[in-house]
């Protein structure tokens, strides 16, 4: 499963099952784990916000040119492959933000 099939199953999911939903907000760690069927890395962290219509979210994605100090594994690589974070704008959506130190 790629990044954008992850995405969107999650999301979907969100948006049609209420308890998914709210263990999404409350603990993204295990309710991801539970849709790629394996536990994530304890030092990934995500971050999971609802968006509402009348706040907008603005992501700064880390700097290209930063030093990056920690090698990834290729499972964390899968995770982030195309960037670090992705997230579906619009009125009432779902924003996920994987994001890696």
């Amino acid at each position: 499963m790629d990044k954008k099939q992850l995405e969107s199953e999650i999301i979907e999911r969100a948006w049609r099952d209420e308890e998914f939903r709210q263990l999404l907000l409350a603990d993204p760690k295990r309710a991801i784990a539970e849709v790629l069927g394996w536990e994530l890395p304890p030092h990934l962290r995500i971050h999971v916000l609802e968006e509402q219509t009348d706040t907008l979210y603005l992501v700064i994605p880390p700097n290209p040119n930063a030093k990056e100090e920690e090698v990834l594994s290729p499972e964390e690589l899968d995770l982030v492959a195309g960037g670090s974070m992705f997230t579906v704008m619009g009125p009432q959506r779902l924003s996920l933000c994987l994001i890696c130190p």
